[in-house]
C-alpha cells in the first residue's frame, strides 16, 4: 500500500477526527498482503479498516475512548 492510498483510506473513514492520526500501522498476512490499517487520532479516537485479499475495504470502525475524572466534594 502506497502512503498515499493509506492517506486517502484515513481521511475517508477518520469522520470526525481532526488532522493527521499520531500513529498509524499497516498490518500484513503472511503472504504480504495487507489485512488492516490501525490509526489513532488527538482526543482518543482510534480507526480501524479491515481488507479483505483483493486489497478492498471490508469493514472499518472507529470509536472515541473518553476518560473522566472527578473531584470528591466538588459542587
Amino acid at each position: 500500500m502506497d502512503l498515499s492510498k493509506a492517506g486517502e483510506l484515513l481521511r475517508d473513514y477518520a469522520g470526525p477526527c481532526e488532522g493527521d492520526p499520531e500513529t498509524a500501522f499497516v498490518f500484513r498476512d503472511r503472504r504480504g498482503l495487507h489485512r488492516r490499517l490501525v490509526a489513532t487520532y488527538a482526543g482518543g479516537w482510534k480507526l480501524q479498516i479491515n481488507f479483505v485479499l483483493d486489497g478492498s475495504v471490508s469493514s472499518y470502525q472507529l470509536a472515541c475512548s473518553l476518560t473522566i475524572a472527578a473531584k470528591k466534594g466538588a459542587a
